[in-house]
Formats: C-alpha cells, structure tokens, sequence
C-alpha cells in the first residue's frame, strides 16, 4: 500500500478506564489505573492516554478462511523507525 503515512490516524485524549488486574489488561503497563507510586498520585487514578496508528479497510470478504499478511517499515517524524510484521488467519462466516 503506497503513501501508508496518508493513513495514520490519532485518536485525541481518552481516560484509560481498563482494569487494573495486570490478566485483564489488553495493554501492558503503564496503562490501566495508576499503581502504588513515590509521586503523591492517588492509587487507583485514571490516566489520560492517547493512540496513534495507520488504519486501512478491506471490502468485505467471502465467507471462509482468509491469511491477512500485513509488513510495513517507515520512519515516522517524530516517533523514528517503525516495523510491523504481522499474519492474521480470519474466517469469515455467512
């Protein structure tokens, strides 16, 4: 896919509201509520967090199994070299 940076996408300030059991964390930390800490932040305060990524969209698929192979390198301006290397096995049902 040409011009993947013409995709990028940021999703603005949002409050991290996911649990803070480490099993149930779909991020790793340091997100999820703040943890005991020598800075005088309440334990269990929310953080502000925000999100960038590079987003496209596929037609819909026929139904069955599909290998989605997505490989992509770039420098981004502010954020230096990024690589992703990444295979999906989707099955689409009726």
């Amino acid at each position: 896919m040409p011009d993947i940076e013409d995709h990028e996408a940021y999703t603005g300030v949002f409050w991290d509201r996911q649990s803070a059991v480490p099993s149930e964390q779909l991020f790793p930390a340091p997100s999820g509520p703040v943890g005991a800490n020598a800075c005088g932040i309440p334990v269990g305060s929310l953080r502000p967090t925000t999100s960038t990524g590079y987003w496209a969209m596929l037609k819909p698929l026929s139904p069955g199994e599909h290998t989605l192979h997505v490989t992509a390198t770039l420098t981004h301006v502010t954020y230096g070299p990024f690589t992703i290397d990444m295979t999906y096995n989707l099955t689409v049902s009726p």
